[in-house]
């Protein structure tokens, strides 16, 4: 399925916006999402220039490490990208069913991926 995306095809190069094939579903807990918002975290920002630990250096990528979605259904999801599967900053993806939460009818899409990555690695002692 073609979609476009920030296409990581360099580290020395910033992501541009591209064609990029999304692959199909592998398993039924796999579902297709229309991406609404994703955010630029420092960990984005880290993975998309390969310096980030988890980085394997495999190119071309699409950054990202979680969003907002809205399912074939029509239901809004926050997800949090799985390391198999292309990342959320494009204008589809394909997420893990089983790593995203429902979301209500007229949620601030902007707001909940702007703020749940940095709500989630905060210290709340």
């Amino acid at each position: 399925m073609d979609i476009h995306a920030a296409v990581v095809s360099s580290f020395d190069n910033p992501p541009r916006y591209e064609p990029f094939d999304l692959p199909a579903p592998s398993d039924a807990d796999q579902a297709v999402v229309d991406v609404l918002a994703v955010g630029l975290h420092p960990r984005v920002r880290t993975g998309a220039s390969g310096s980030h630990y988890t980085s394997t250096g495999k190119l071309p990528m699409v950054p990202g490490v979680d969003g907002v979605g809205r399912r074939e259904d029509g239901r809004l999801v926050y997800f949090v990208a799985d390391d198999e599967l292309v990342r959320p900053m494009g204008t589809r993806t394909v997420i893990d069913s089983r790593h995203s939460i429902p979301l209500p009818d007229g949620a601030d899409v902007v707001k909940i991926a702007a703020a749940m990555n940095p709500a989630m690695s905060s210290n709340a002692s």
